[in-house]
């Protein structure tokens, strides 16, 4: 049997063998995870804050593009800013609320940081 055999979409999920295809053959990057967490949703970004000229903390909210199952999922979050640092002030399934921290009173601290999320996904 070759492909002029097979009518287009013909093959379906009932039709592959579990295992069958391997992730070289994936058209995207899967997360590749421990066997108790296969169903994982990672997510990712970049956001900006700034300070006001008095302010010690500013909170940035995380809107997440999909929402997780439960607030038990991984968020970290780093600044590029070397005189502050970030912390989860508050997670929900759909956003998340980071505290940037100055550490030395400078002028007016501005700057970017990264994120990352992982847990399971809302079914």
């Amino acid at each position: 049997i070759n492909q002029d055999h097979l009518a287009q979409g013909i093959v379906q999920q009932k039709h592959v063998a579990d295992g069958a295809i391997t992730k070289d053959k994936l058209s995207f990057n899967p997360i590749q995870t421990g066997a108790k967490n296969r169903q994982t949703l990672q997510q990712c970004g970049i956001l900006s804050f700034e300070f006001e000229e008095e302010g010690e903390t500013v909170d940035v909210t995380v809107p997440l593009d999909e929402a997780y199952a439960d607030e038990d999922y991984v968020i970290v979050a780093m600044t590029n800013h070397p005189a502050c640092h970030c912390v989860i002030k508050e997670q929900t399934t759909e956003t998340a609320t980071i505290t940037i921290t100055r550490h030395k009173f400078t002028p007016k601290p501005n700057g970017i940081f990264h994120w990352i999320a992982i847990g399971k996904p809302k079914s």
